[in-house]
């Protein structure tokens, strides 16, 4: 009966210890997962918009070409908090600020732009190459 005990008792452990499995973390919205390149389309209001390029690296710098004009570049920073990713970036005498939202699959970015050296603003979207 001791044996019997012990053995009871011993198969129970090895099933709690089985069944106990460790919690995977959620992913995070960071650096890393936003590094990349990522295409889409902003504009003035309505309309398909303008097509871009928004280049992030895993440093927080980034490059926004703006395929509209003749891949004009834009250069600057960037950081994200939360589900959200802001950017600056400047050209000559041209900053233009970014907002973004993230969607839970990390892969598509939707907000807003606002050239902040002058009055034009607009939404803004894209998806990650």
């Amino acid at each position: 009966t001791m044996k019997k005990s012990l053995s009871v008792l011993l198969i129970a452990f090895t099933m709690i210890i089985i069944s106990c499995k460790k919690e995977e973390s959620p992913a995070v919205f960071s650096l890393d997962t936003a590094s990349g390149i990522w295409s889409g389309r902003y504009n003035y209001g309505s309309g398909d918009g303008n097509p871009f390029s928004l280049i992030l690296d895993k440093n927080g710098n980034s490059t926004f070409v703006d395929s509209s004009d003749g891949s004009t570049k834009y250069n600057g920073i960037y950081t994200v908090f939360g589900d959200s990713l802001a950017c600056v970036v400047s050209k000559s005498s041209v900053v233009v600020n970014f907002r973004f939202k993230v969607n839970t699959d990390f892969n598509s970015l939707n907000g807003s732009w606002v050239n902040l050296t002058g009055s034009a603003s607009g939404f803004v979207n894209c998806t990650k190459k």
